[in-house]
């Protein structure tokens, strides 16, 4: 390679590392801007549910949907009487 080539090459990487570490800040930016909505999410979800961890409310989720189930049986049982 000669002197052109390899200051062409040189200028080619130089740029992509640049627009590499552009990318890499706007990466970041979103990665936090994730990271704010889903602890804005969880928070909502502790007030709504009344508890004060996710795993809380995913149990009374859980037991919800199961007395809904039993519900809805018990009012499919009474309509086919």
């Amino acid at each position: 390679m000669n002197s052109n080539e390899l200051q062409t090459k040189f200028k080619n990487l130089s740029d992509g590392l640049g627009n590499l570490r552009l990318e890499k800040a706007k990466l970041e930016a979103n990665l936090d801007t994730l990271i704010k909505q889903k602890d804005t999410a969880f928070n909502k979800i502790k007030e709504l549910a009344n508890v004060s961890s996710i795993e809380e409310a995913e149990e009374k989720l859980v037991k919800l949907k199961t007395k809904l189930d039993e519900l809805a049986k018990e009012a499919e049982e009474l309509l086919n009487e």
